[in-house]
């Protein structure tokens, strides 16, 4: 199984899981000690990404894709940050 968290458009590569770990040296400098990959529950098929110290700077579209044996989806999502 391979997961890619990315920064809009695939421009910034945010966190990647492939081979059954994740692969820090090609994600973006700032986000590698930024983020945590959740993976509990893979084998159902549900990850998620934790961004640990959110600042305004995080706010902003992502996309994630999935790949597995044959099975490919892309997911779209906005995260907007308010600090109060």
């Amino acid at each position: 199984m391979e997961v890619c968290r990315f920064r809009e458009d695939k421009s910034k590569l945010i966190y990647q899981y492939r081979g059954g770990h994740g692969v820090n040296g090609e994600a973006a400098p700032e986000y590698v000690k930024h983020t945590e990959f959740v993976k509990e529950d893979i084998e159902n098929g549900k990850v998620a990404l934790r961004i640990k110290n959110i600042s305004s700077l995080d706010d902003g579209p992502y996309q994630s894709s999935f790949n597995d044996s044959g099975f490919s989806y892309v997911a779209f999502m906005k995260l907007s940050v308010h600090l109060d």
